[in-house]
């Protein structure tokens, strides 16, 4: 081998190994999630009821739906709050990319204990909608594909009235 060839096999060496070395000391953030649910805190409305603030920040760069209902526990587990969803119901919401809105819900009737059931549906683009029509189109969704997108959910923590 020539002494150039050397010298870059070397170079190229050393090169792989200060990005492995500054790979294991260097971390990536996580990224955060595309719709970000907070309880800002308590307010009053005017006829003096307590409510809760809640914002939404939408943190990926596209268009998002959400929806929310509240829960209170049961001896099951958590349910749906039936006379919540009279005044609140769980209906879709737009939200624009790195948009914020900020809302203020009372707690469901007769509740000390409940939490807010949050759910994200994805905007895709007009190629990802090309995408699951074909799916779709094909039957692509017998062997694990999805033809429709994902949804999520996630709850806030529990509040006590």
């Amino acid at each position: 081998m020539t002494l150039k060839r050397k010298l870059f096999v070397r170079a190229a060496g050393v090169l792989c190994f200060a990005l492995l070395l500054g790979g294991l000391f260097l971390s990536i953030a996580p990224r955060p999630p595309a719709i970000q649910l907070s309880i800002l805190g308590r307010t009053n409305e005017p006829s003096g009821a307590t409510q809760t603030l809640f914002s939404a920040v939408n943190n990926s760069g596209r268009i998002q739906n959400y929806a929310y209902w509240a829960q209170v526990p049961s001896a099951t587990g958590w349910t749906e709050a039936q006379n919540w969803e009279l005044h609140h119901p769980g209906q879709l919401h737009w939200i624009r990319g790195h948009d914020k809105h900020r809302f203020a819900l009372p707690a469901p009737e007769g509740a000390s204990i409940w939490r807010l059931k949050f759910m994200r549906m994805p905007q895709p683009s007009p190629l990802e909608w090309k995408w699951y029509a074909i799916v779709r189109r094909i039957g692509l969704k017998r062997v694990g594909l999805r033809d429709y997108p994902p949804q999520s959910y996630s709850f806030t923590e529990q509040m006590t009235e």
